[in-house]
């Protein structure tokens, strides 16, 4: 008998949100060639800057293998994502260590796209985001009056012109959703949707802003969507810019301005990684990842906000 297929394969129980082997790109130079890289975090919440082994960052425990009313886990989600990751780790080195590469080439757009789409669904405070959201529907539908069975008595609702069929058959299971029931729905919607966030990413006008010298640092939440124009926006609002640091000399740049040329390398500006690292932090979840000491980027965050103030 093979005591190698009679060995249990054992599943990872810290599962990351920000994949390690992205994560060690950012790490402390004399830390990234070693068995255990590490990275200086600084929370925007509370603490001194301190450095953490690159295994520990932006992981959480069964984060995507939750237990079912039965007490079994699924890690069907995990594996698919392990799988993503390996494949993108693969070629990651030939996007970030090369001076310049081809972002008109198809496998290197469908790639980064999906990879990008993944870190924007996997991310826990999209599972924070969906429990609120139902809470909210559950106060909105509990309003309505209810039918014989105690069920709101509501069979459509209409907005913009859209009429919603609505079945309140289940309501009393909708109303009393489990932690389970959350994770199911946080999970489909990785699986869902990557496709079709990755396809909406891939339409847009691609550009790398580069550096001679590592100064990007990166965050916990590290895909970066915004619109200065809105404050309610989707990816395809006009004037949405993604914004994503593959390395600490590179930031890719999505955005609409397809009167600009598409798929160009831009030497970062006199003001320096300032302006970037600012936009990075202000979205960060809670926390940035650096290879340097914190204090240094921030001295150069809150330099550039001081002469940008003198204006």
């Amino acid at each position: 008998m093979n005591d190698r297929k009679n060995k249990r394969i054992s599943k990872p129980k810290k599962q990351h949100w920000v994949p390690r082997f992205y994560l060690k790109e950012f790490s402390i130079p004399e830390t990234k060639k070693t068995k255990e890289p590490q990275v200086w975090i600084f929370s925007r919440f509370k603490g001194d800057p301190h450095k953490a082994n690159v295994k520990d960052v932006a992981a959480k425990r069964y984060l995507y293998s939750q237990k079912n009313e039965e007490g079994a886990r699924c890690w069907k989600t995990e594996e698919k994502l392990a799988s993503l990751e390996s494949i993108i780790a693969n070629f990651w080195s030939h996007i970030i260590n090369r001076d310049f590469f081809d972002l008109d080439k198809e496998w290197v757009r469908k790639g980064i796209s999906l990879f990008v789409a993944t870190l924007m669904l996997r991310h826990p405070n999209k599972l924070c985001g969906y429990q609120a959201l139902q809470k909210q529907l559950i106060g909105f539908y509990d309003s309505f009056p209810k039918d014989d069975f105690g069920r709101p008595n509501i069979s459509h609702i209409e907005t913009k012109n859209k009429v919603f069929e609505l079945d309140t058959s289940d309501w009393f299971k909708y109303q009393h959703t489990t932690e389970y029931d959350y994770h199911k729905i946080f999970i489909n919607m990785i699986e869902d949707n990557a496709i079709g966030v990755a396809k909406l990413l891939m339409e847009k006008r691609w550009s790398v802003i580069f550096s001679e010298e590592p100064c990007f640092i990166t965050t916990d939440q590290p895909v970066t969507v915004f619109n200065r124009e809105r404050e309610r926006f989707g990816l395809n609002t006009k004037g949405t810019l993604i914004s994503f640091p593959l390395s600490p000399t590179k930031v890719l740049v999505l955005d609409d301005q397809f009167n600009e040329p598409s798929s160009q390398f831009y030497s970062l500006s006199k003001e320096g990684s300032g302006p970037i690292n600012i936009t990075h932090w202000r979205y960060a979840h809670n926390f940035m990842i650096s290879h340097r000491h914190p204090d240094e980027v921030n001295s150069e965050m809150v330099g550039f906000t001081d002469e940008y103030s003198k204006k």
